[in-house]
């Protein structure tokens, strides 16, 4: 086998490793949702599809509703969220991280329960230095953190000589 194509498999295996690690954005987003409003494994807390749309909402959605939206718009985004928050509660719900039970009464809102395992996760994708921290935790021993670390020293290396020409 030739020394590239032997490389080419390394890189996609680095690449699946690192992607596989990360829950998709929506998954992300409820989970430490969850863990933020439950604040506690083993705990329920009752949930409506409204609120939960609105954590998934980007930035720049919300900036282009508060300066005036269409109704029809927002409904019809409104249904697409509850789609996306049904597929991703399932899918939390099949890893383990929470238990959905529902709601006897009206089918937009669920009770959810947070596991252990998903208040470790929820706990560490609630906060952005964690967040970040998480892809370095899982790789402090590989040659990525080299390369990083010489980036930096020749950022530091720049900062320094900018600075100090002023001497």
């Amino acid at each position: 086998m030739p020394i590239g194509r032997q490389r080419l498999i390394l890189l996609k295996g680095f690449f699946k490793k690192v992607f596989n690690m990360w829950l998709p954005k929506d998954e992300r987003r409820l989970l430490a949702y969850y863990f933020v409003k439950i604040k506690a494994p083993g705990r329920t807390e009752r949930f409506n599809y409204v609120e939960l749309g609105k954590r998934l909402q980007s930035i720049f959605v919300k900036l282009l509703e508060w300066l005036g939206g269409d109704y029809a718009k927002n409904f019809k985004r409104f249904m697409n969220y509850s789609d996306r928050i049904k597929i991703a509660n399932d899918a939390l719900n099949q890893r383990g991280f929470i238990i959905l039970i529902p709601h006897q009464h009206d089918s937009g809102v669920i009770i959810v329960e947070l596991n252990v395992k998903g208040y470790d996760l929820g706990r560490k994708y609630s906060w952005w230095w964690t967040r970040t921290g998480l892809l370095f935790a899982e790789y402090r021993h590989h040659w990525i953190v080299v390369i990083l670390s010489y980036i930096a020293g020749i950022i530091t290396m720049l900062l320094v000589n900018l600075l100090t020409k002023g001497d």
